[in-house]
């Protein structure tokens, strides 16, 4: 398959596109260890935290170049010397592994240094954007095609379906519950997700 001229093998479709979201997660992962560290808040806490509004909205990440912004259900994070865009989407539980098509497109599209299996992809996704609005909106149809199959496939499932089979909610307030209502519908990597990527790399 070709698009703009960039040729996409279709038997790493799907692994291309579940190998963004996973290091997407890897990449949030890091960040939000450095916001923990810089706010002497844990983990697990700052979505919660966050929604009481008991966190300062914005700031710099202590020894880094980068700044963080919490807004809605989300919180960004900007490198201040060039475009690179982080968005930690909140998952329940305060999980961020969790993500929108959008925020995975922004990933990909500003990131500095992507992977070589994504760089077509960036490549494509970028270019369109560059171009003009109607070819941005048709490289997220693009992405959100991908992302599609991927849940198709049970590659990718909602936050709530993993919350609702092992998370104990004996101990958490009526408006935690409703934090985490909000963001049922985020997506994850599902253990089915999980074990392709594996099988894919020990080809």
């Amino acid at each position: 398959m070709k698009i703009d001229n960039i040729s996409l093998d279709l038997d790493k479709y799907s692994y291309i596109f579940l190998q963004a979201c996973q290091q997407f997660s890897l990449y949030k992962n890091e960040m939000f260890n450095l916001l923990a560290a810089t706010i002497g808040i844990e983990k697990h806490q700052i979505f919660y935290q966050w929604c009481y509004r008991k966190i300062k909205q914005s700031g710099s990440i202590d020894n880094s170049d980068w700044k963080y912004f919490f807004h809605g259900l989300e919180c960004d994070f900007r490198h201040k010397n060039n475009n690179e865009k982080i968005i930690i989407e909140f998952g329940p539980n305060g999980r961020i592994d969790t993500f929108t098509n959008f925020g995975l497109f922004l990933f990909i599209t500003t990131q500095e240094n992507p992977s070589i299996e994504l760089v077509k992809i960036k490549k494509f996704l970028t270019n369109s954007v560059a171009s003009d609005k109607s070819n941005s909106m048709q490289a997220m149809i693009f992405l959100d095609q991908q992302i599609k199959i991927l849940e198709n496939n049970e590659f990718i499932e909602k936050a709530e379906i993993e919350y609702h089979k092992y998370t104990n909610n004996d101990n958490k307030t009526d408006d935690e519950l409703y934090f985490d209502s909000q963001v049922f519908h985020r997506k994850i990597i599902s253990s089915k997700g999980f074990k392709h990527l594996s099988n894919y790399i020990a080809r």
